[in-house]
């Protein structure tokens, strides 16, 4: 068994996409062309035994004043070590295997002076970093459970989320379910761009790019709510895999700031994917708001894990205090 750097030049693409999907912690942001498209530059650990592989983590190497770093990219809710099914019943043989694929996944990886990434609720043995002087805190995602029916699904709504959808479905908004990714990410931009300052004009063409593909795919699609005269008040943006449904970016027009559209496209989103999927996934928030109102869909926090180490030199550290203050 050995552990070897790939980058993404080297790696195949339906072997590398053929494991995340089998991967209990794969999730769409690690398949190749996601990563690709936001990450040109990204690279692997992996580790394997002849054709098979057992564990696998993506990374980037970027560089800041000379100081080499490692965190997530944008647009990506979780990266971190990915693992082969478990193949035997015994769970104590399992868990060692993970400490021996860990720890070769750490030994592996170059001289990085900051280490940053979201693990996926699935990765359960964090503590090969944490013996390594790594950080580990949990973060949350909320989660809907899809196999209940429309009517408790209903039910778990909180009233006053209700009293909003019902309110935008008499002001006659309609909800369109189709392609139209720009015109989400116009919205979006036009409400968060001076509260999201590290976006630029390159992050969301590489997400339209990625939208694109997977609508091809069948795996993304957006809705959009428009008024009476069919002016667009709210979108969202949304990707399925695995059984799982994305609320990946939404917002209102911030000139409708006072419709509930946006609860009614959650509303229309959760009713559609519940489908074909068991997870409506609403990739979470450490902000209170915004987390009250993916609980009032009825949501459950999920909690994930952020892995964590700096050694920056002591300059580098200063100069991070003074741009917090």
């Amino acid at each position: 068994m050995e552990a070897v750097i790939l980058r993404r030049q080297e790696i195949e693409v339906d072997v590398w996409d053929s494991f995340i999907a089998a991967s209990p912690q794969g999730m769409i942001y690690s398949c190749y062309y996601f990563m690709s498209a936001l990450e040109p530059d990204w690279q692997a650990v992996v580790i394997r035994n002849n054709d098979m592989i057992h564990a696998v983590m993506p990374f980037t190497v970027k560089s800041k004043a000379g100081i080499p770093y490692s965190t997530q990219p944008v647009f990506t809710q979780y990266w971190g070590i990915m693992f082969r099914p478990a193949e035997t019943n015994s769970t104590a043989k399992f868990f060692e295997q993970k400490r021996q694929w860990v720890r070769m996944i750490l030994n592996a990886l170059p001289d990085i002076r900051l280490f940053d990434y979201n693990f996926s609720p699935a990765f359960d043995y964090p503590l090969p970093f944490f013996w390594e002087g790594y950080s580990v805190s949990n973060r949350y995602s909320n989660q809907v459970d899809l196999r209940k029916t429309k009517e408790e699904l209903w039910s778990n709504i909180s009233e006053k989320t209700r009293s909003h959808i019902r309110k935008s479905e008499k002001d006659g908004l309609t909800i369109t379910s189709g392609h139209e990714i720009e015109e989400v990410i116009k919205i979006f931009r036009k409400a968060k761009d001076e509260k999201i300052k590290n976006m630029t004009d390159s992050h969301y063409k590489a997400l339209a790019d990625i939208a694109r593909h997977y609508m091809q795919l069948g795996m993304c699609y957006t809705l959009i709510a428009r008024d009476k005269e069919g002016k667009p008040v709210a979108g969202t943006l949304h990707f399925k895999y695995k059984g799982t449904t994305i609320y990946f970016l939404g917002t209102n027009d911030p000139e409708y700031k006072g419709t509930s559209a946006l609860s009614q496209i959650i509303w229309t989103a959760i009713q559609q994917a519940k489908e074909d999927c068991t997870v409506f996934d609403f990739e979470g928030s450490m902000i209170e708001p915004i987390e009250h109102f993916f609980l009032s869909f009825g949501a459950a926090p999920t909690p994930y894990l952020n892995i964590k180490k700096e050694q920056l030199p002591l300059w580098a550290r200063a100069a991070k205090k003074l741009r917090r203050r």
